[in-house]
């Protein structure tokens, strides 16, 4: 079972590498939008985070939990 923590440590590497930041770069409690992630980037991420954790994550929860933190809780209840 995953935790909260390793979730967003997932999605901040996946930022990092997408985004091209260093993980000292971000701040998990920022907002996606703030890094200026769009619509393609916010698919991408839930497709890989779909596949990391075996369920699906629509990319739309993005837009209700709308930073890294925000989104890795809602992951682990979709884990549950």
């Amino acid at each position: 079972m995953k935790t909260t923590d390793e979730i967003s440590l997932f999605i901040a590497q996946w930022m990092a590498v997408n985004l091209q930041l260093t993980l000292e770069e971000l701040d998990t409690e920022q907002t996606f939008l703030f890094y200026g992630m769009d619509s393609m980037d916010m698919v991408n991420l839930s497709v890989a985070l779909s596949e990391s954790l075996g369920v699906e994550v629509s990319p739309e929860v993005a837009y209700e939990h709308t930073t890294p933190q925000a989104l890795a809780t809602h992951a682990l209840t979709l884990l549950a």
